[in-house]
C-alpha cells in the first residue's frame, strides 16, 4: 500500500537552538544566586534569565568572534522536556475540590441525565441535604433534580476541577430539558439570590412581573425518599403563563390529575395555595407543566414533585396535604453559616533592594477545607481585603498592616462558578465568574454575602477550557470582560454586551490604564495556536489578534503593543496600573504580572508612538503564578495573589503577597522612543556619561515570531527567514542626551520588528552600577535623530511591522486518505471519537494480522486531535518526543510527529480541528501483539490513549 511521501525538514540537533553543551548560558545552574526559589524542585532544571546571561556571554567575546545568528531560545528547562517543561501539568489530577465544603449553593454549569445548564444555580435543600435541584436563570426552571444524599456535586478531578465541568453527585430523581436554551440577546430578568441558612429563594421577572421562587423539600423517610417543592410568590397581573415542571414516561398511565404510574414506580405532582386558576397539563412526550391563569390580585402556589414505589403513593399524598405551605420571602438569618476567623502571622521579606516581598500567611488549613487558589484581589476603604479563590470562594483578610503579626481571614462567600475577576467599587463588591457579573451584598451585617445579585449574566460562554476573564471598568460605569475569545464591554445600563475584538486565546493577562487620556484596556492573550507569543494588546475595535477554535488559515492579524518572550513570561497574569507616590520609583507605572513564570515586569509604553510597548524585568519572585495585584488605598503598596494550575512553576496552590518600597533606589528604564535611525531609553536616575558612551556596554538582538497553526512559535531570524535564531544588531554609537537621563542608541538599520532585546550595563551619576533589559516590539518608527558625526539613514522599504504568517501546508499523515484500490471497498471499518477529558472512545478495539482498516477519527470535542498508532511498546517514546517540537516551524505540519520517530509508528492521522474528521487506510500489522494508540497533539499523549490488539 503506499502512503503519502515524508516531508522534509531540518532534524531536530540540526536547529539552531542554544544547548547546554554548548552554551554555557543555557545551563540551568546559572543566575540561581539571584532568585529566591531557585533551590526549590520545581525549579531544579529551570533556565533563568537566558536573553540577559546570552548577552552577556557574548560581550564578554572580541567582537568578531561573536556570530551573526545566535541560536534561539531552547524552550523551558533548556527544551528538554517538552514544551511545558519537566513540571507540566497538563495531565495533573485533584480530587481535593470534591472534599470542600463547597456550602448549600454553587453556580457551576451542570451536566446530568443529557440535561445541561451553562448557569446553572446549584443547591443542596433542606436541613439534610437529601436532594438538590439545579436552577437556570436562562430558563427559569429546575432542569435537574437529584440525590445528593451521599454527594452534592461531582467535579471531574482534570486540572482541579478546572476544565472538565461539574455533574450531579447522585442519582437523578426528576429532570426537564427545555426545547431551545436561549442565545445572549433574550435572556430574563434574573435579579440574583437571597441566602438564608440553607434556604434560597431565587428573585427574577416573569412577564415583567416580580416573581420569588424558593426550592425546597419534604422528607418522607428512608424507604420513600424526599420531594421536591417549588414555592413561588406572583404579584398582581402575571398574564396566563405556562411552567415546564418535569419530564414523565411518554407511555406511562395517567391515574389522575398529578399522577402518572409505569410499572411499580409512581410520580406525583401536586399545586397548592392561594391561586385558584392552575391546572396541570402534560403534552405527548410526557412533559408536565403548570398553567396559570391571570393574576387579579397578588398570591402563593407550592408545586410538589414526588416519585417512588407505587405502595408509597398514599404516604407521599398525605404528607404533601399536611404540610404547611412556607411564604418565600427575604427575610436572612444573623447567624453566619462560617463563623470562624483564622489568625496568622505573616513574614517580611528581605529589605537589602528597593522592594521588599512580604509573605502574608495563607490558611492553606481551614475548617472547609478551601483550596487556597487565588484569582482576584481588591480592597475596601478600611484596608481590608477582598479575594477570590477559583473554587468559587470569597475571603475578608484584614490586619494587613506593617508588620503582619495578626492577619484574620474570614469566608465571606461561596458557590461562584470560576471567580477570575474582583472589584470594590464604592465599598460594593463586584466579581466576575464564568456565568455571571454578581455584586455581593451582606445585608444583615453578619460578614457574609446574603443577596448574590446577578449585574449582568448576557454573556453566554458555552467551552469548557477556557475562563472568563476581567473585570475592568471605565469611567462611565462599564464593565469589561473577556468570554469566548473576545474582548467585550458591558454597558452600565442596559447590561447588553458589545464585542471590541476577536482572537485573543486565554486571555488571563488582563488590565487597564490611561493612553492618550483615553481609558485603555490591556489584554495578553496566551501563547498557542494562531498566538506566537505571549502578547499585549491595546484593542482596536473590530480587531482581531489571531486565535479561532479550528481556524485553518490566517490572512492577517490586528497588531499588538508587544510581544513577551517566553523566556520572559511564558503565560500572562494581570495588568496593574498604579499612581501612588508611596510607592518608590515605580509609583508611576504599569506592572505586568506573569503566571507562568512567577514573576513581574515592568510595561512601556513608546513615548511618541503609544502603538507600541516593550516590557522590563524586575526582581522578585513568587511561590505560585501571579494572576492578579492591587494597590492599597491604606498604605499605598502593590498587593498580589497567585494560583497553580496548568504549565507553570509555582511551588504551592496559591499566594498573597505584598511588594513593599523599602525607601532605597532603583534604577531603571521608564520610557522608550523608536526613531529611524535608533532608540531613545531614559531612565529614572541622572547617568554617568562615561558609561554610556561605552559600546562594550550593550548588546542588542533581535528576531520574528511566527503566526501559524501550531503552539507557539519558534525565534526566527529577521535577515535570514529561514533560519532559527536571534540577528546581532549593530549599535553605532550611543551618546548621554541633555536631561541627563536618557541614553540614545544609534542603530542605523533599525528596521520594524516583532521582537527586540536590549541589554544594558551601566552607571549612574553616582557611580552606581546596573543592569538593565528592554524588550521592545518596533512597530514603526518616528523620524531620525540627528547629531554631527551620525550616519546617514539607509533607505528602508518597510516603515511598519508586517507579521509574520506562515501559510496553510498539508498536513502528514501515515496511511492512505482514500482506499488505495477496488479491493479495499470491504476494509473493516473502526470509528473512533474523542471526549470530553481527553479520552479515545472506544479506547480498545481488535484486528486479525495483516487486515485491511478504514480508521476514522471524529472530533467532536473542543480541542485539535490526532490519532497515532504505535509499534508495541514505543508509544512513550513517540509520546514524550512530540513534547519536544516546540521550536520545529513545521511541527504542525509533521502532525506533531518527529521524523525520527516514523518508524515507531503504524499509521496517524494527521492532527484535526473540532468538528471534524479524517479516515486513513492501512493493513494492521502481521505480528499480533498490543498496539498502543495516542494523541500527540502538545500536553495529550500522557492521557489520551487506547489499544488495538492485534491476535487470529
Amino acid at each position: 500500500m503506499a502512503l503519502p511521501a515524508l516531508l522534509v525538514s531540518l532534524p531536530a540537533a540540526e536547529l539552531n537552538i542554544a544547548r547546554k553543551d554548548v552554551h554555557p548560558y543555557v545551563r540551568s545552574e546559572g543566575s540561581r544566586a539571584e532568585h529566591r526559589y531557585s533551590d526549590a524542585a520545581v525549579n531544579s532544571e529551570r533556565v533563568y534569565d537566558f536573553y540577559r546571561r546570552q548577552a552577556e556571554y557574548y560581550l564578554a567575546m572580541a567582537p568578531e568572534e561573536v556570530p551573526d545568528l545566535l541560536p534561539a531560545f531552547p524552550g523551558l528547562d533548556r527544551g528538554e522536556f517538552g514544551h511545558w517543561g519537566k513540571y507540566n501539568q497538563n495531565n495533573y489530577k485533584n480530587d481535593d475540590w470534591n472534599r470542600m465544603e463547597v456550602g448549600t449553593v454553587v453556580g457551576a454549569p451542570l451536566h446530568a441525565s443529557g440535561v445541561g445548564a451553562l448557569k446553572g444555580v446549584n443547591v443542596r435543600l433542606g436541613e439534610e441535604g437529601l436532594i438538590a435541584a439545579c436552577f437556570d436563570p436562562v430558563t427559569l426552571s429546575y432542569p435537574v433534580i437529584w440525590d445528593s444524599s451521599k454527594q452534592f456535586l461531582k467535579i471531574n478531578p482534570f486540572r482541579w476541577g478546572l476544565a472538565r465541568g461539574t455533574q450531579a453527585g447522585g442519582r437523578t430523581l426528576f429532570h426537564y430539558k427545555p426545547a431551545a436554551y436561549p442565545g445572549d440577546t433574550n435572556l430574563p430578568v434574573y435579579r440574583g439570590y437571597y441566602r438564608a441558612g440553607s434556604e434560597v429563594v431565587f428573585d427574577y421577572d416573569y412577564e415583567e412581573k416580580p416573581v420569588l421562587d424558593r426550592p425546597g423539600t419534604i422528607v418522607l423517610g428512608d424507604e420513600a425518599g424526599s420531594v421536591f417543592t417549588r414555592t413561588m410568590s406572583f404579584p398582581q397581573g402575571v398574564p396566563v403563563s405556562v411552567f415546564p415542571l418535569v419530564q414523565t414516561p411518554a407511555d406511562c398511565e395517567v391515574l389522575e390529575d398529578g399522577v402518572y404510574q409505569k410499572g411499580t414506580q409512581t410520580t406525583l405532582v401536586t399545586i397548592s395555595g392561594e391561586i385558584a386558576d392552575t391546572a396541570l397539563t402534560r403534552d405527548e412526550s410526557g412533559l408536565v407543566s403548570l398553567q396559570l391563569g391571570e393574576q387579579k390580585d397578588a398570591g402563593l402556589i407550592r408545586i410538589s414533585i414526588w416519585s417512588g414505589a407505587n405502595a408509597d403513593l398514599d404516604l407521599a399524598k398525605q404528607t404533601i396535604t399536611e404540610t404547611p405551605l412556607r411564604i418565600p420571602n427575604k427575610a436572612l438569618e444573623e447567624k453566619p453559616q462560617w463563623p470562624e476567623t483564622i489568625t496568622l502571622n505573616g513574614e517580611l521579606g528581605d529589605e537589602s533592594g528597593a522592594y521588599a516581598i512580604d509573605t502574608i500567611p495563607v490558611p492553606f488549613e481551614n475548617p472547609y477545607r478551601s483550596l487556597m487558589m487565588f484569582s482576584g484581589v481588591a480592597f475596601y476603604d478600611d484596608g481590608t481585603a477582598a479575594v477570590s479563590t477559583l473554587m468559587g470562594d470569597i475571603w475578608t483578610v484584614s490586619g494587613l498592616d506593617a508588620d503582619l503579626s495578626e492577619v484574620k481571614w474570614k469566608r465571606f462567600a461561596t458557590g461562584i462558578a470560576i471567580p477570575f475577576g474582583l472589584q470594590i467599587i464604592d465599598n460594593e463588591l463586584f466579581v466576575c465568574g464564568k456565568q455571571q457579573i454578581t455584586r455581593l451584598h451582606d445585608l444583615d451585617g453578619n460578614g457574609e454575602a446574603d443577596f448574590h445579585e446577578n449585574w449582568s449574566n448576557k454573556y453566554l460562554d458555552d467551552h469548557g477550557h477556557p475562563h472568563i476573564y476581567g473585570l475592568e471598568k471605565d469611567d462611565e460605569g462599564n464593565f469589561y470582560l473577556i468570554y469566548e475569545y473576545a474582548i467585550a464591554r458591558i454597558d452600565k445600563d442596559t447590561r447588553e454586551v458589545e464585542v471590541i475584538a476577536t482572537g485573543v486565546r486565554n486571555c488571563m493577562g488582563f488590565g487597564s490604564t490611561t493612553l492618550d487620556d483615553e481609558f485603555t484596556i490591556l489584554a495578553a492573550p496566551q501563547e498557542g495556536d494562531w498566538t506566537p507569543a505571549s502578547m499585549i494588546i491595546r484593542p482596536q475595535q473590530g480587531g482581531f489578534y489571531g486565535f479561532e477554535p479550528g481556524r485553518k488559515k490566517v490572512d492577517s492579524v490586528s497588531l499588538p503593543l508587544c510581544y513577551i518572550p517566553r523566556g520572559v513570561d511564558n503565560s500572562t497574569g494581570g495588568f496593574l496600573t498604579i499612581k501612588d507616590e508611596r510607592w518608590g520609583p515605580l509609583s508611576d507605572s504599569v506592572i505586568g504580572l506573569s503566571y507562568g513564570s512567577g514573576n513581574h515586569y515592568r510595561v512601556l509604553f513608546d513615548s511618541g508612538l503609544h502603538g507600541q510597548a516593550a516590557t522590563v524585568p524586575l526582581p522578585g519572585d513568587f511561590p505560585a503564578g501571579l494572576v492578579r495585584a492591587v494597590t492599597s488605598p491604606t498604605d499605598g503598596q502593590v498587593y498580589t495573589v497567585g494560583t497553580d494550575g496548568w504549565g507553570d512553576y509555582a511551588m504551592q496552590s496559591g499566594c498573597f503577597g505584598r511588594i513593599r518600597y523599602t525607601g532605597k533606589a532603583m534604577v531603571l528604564p521608564d520610557s522608550f522612543q523608536a526613531v529611524a535611525n535608533g532608540l531613545h531609553i531614559r531612565f529614572n536616575e541622572t547617568l554617568d556619561a562615561t558609561s554610556v558612551e561605552e559600546l562594550s556596554n550593550y548588546f542588542v538582538q533581535q528576531w520574528n515570531y511566527e503566526y501559524a497553526s501550531r503552539y507557539g512559535s519558534p525565534e526566527f531570524s529577521v535577515k535570514e527567514p529561514g533560519k532559527l535564531g536571534h540577528d546581532r544588531v549593530e549599535v553605532a554609537s550611543a551618546r548621554l542626551l541633555e536631561d541627563g537621563r536618557t541614553v540614545f542608541l544609534e542603530i542605523p538599520e533599525l528596521a520594524p520588528v516583532m521582537q527586540m532585546h536590549v541589554y544594558m550595563k551601566l552607571k549612574t551619576a553616582a557611580g552606581q552600577e546596573f543592569k538593565s533589559d528592554l524588550f521592545p516590539t518596533i512597530i514603526e518608527f518616528d523620524e531620525a535623530t540627528r547629531f554631527e558625526g551620525m550616519q546617514e539613514v539607509p533607505f528602508k522599504e518597510t516603515t511598519r511591522l508586517v507579521a509574520r504568517i506562515k501559510g496553510a501546508k498539508p498536513p502528514r499523515t501515515k496511511g492512505s486518505l482514500t482506499p488505495p484500490d477496488e479491493t479495499w471497498g470491504d476494509a473493516t471499518r473502526i470509528l473512533i471519537e474523542t471526549k470530553e477529558g481527553l479520552q479515545f472512545t472506544p479506547n480498545a478495539f481488535r484486528a486479525r494480522p495483516g487486515e485491511k482498516l478504514a480508521v476514522t477519527l471524529r472530533n467532536p470535542d473542543v480541542m485539535p486531535h490526532n490519532w497515532v498508532l504505535t509499534q508495541v511498546g514505543t508509544e512513550k517514546l513517540v509520546g514524550e518526543a512530540s513534547f519536544k517540537m516546540l521550536n520545529d516551524p513545521e511541527a504542525q505540519a509533521k502532525s506533531y510527529l518527529e521524523d525520527e520517530q516514523q518508524k515507531n509508528v503504524v499509521a496517524h492521522t494527521s492532527v484535526i480541528d473540532p468538528s471534524s474528521e479524517q479516515t486513513i487506510y492501512f493493513e494492521a500489522p502481521s505480528e499480533p501483539g498490543d498496539y498502543r494508540y495516542i494523541c500527540t497533539f502538545p500536553g495529550h499523549w500522557q492521557v489520551m490513549q487506547g489499544v488495538m490488539t492485534v491476535s487470529e
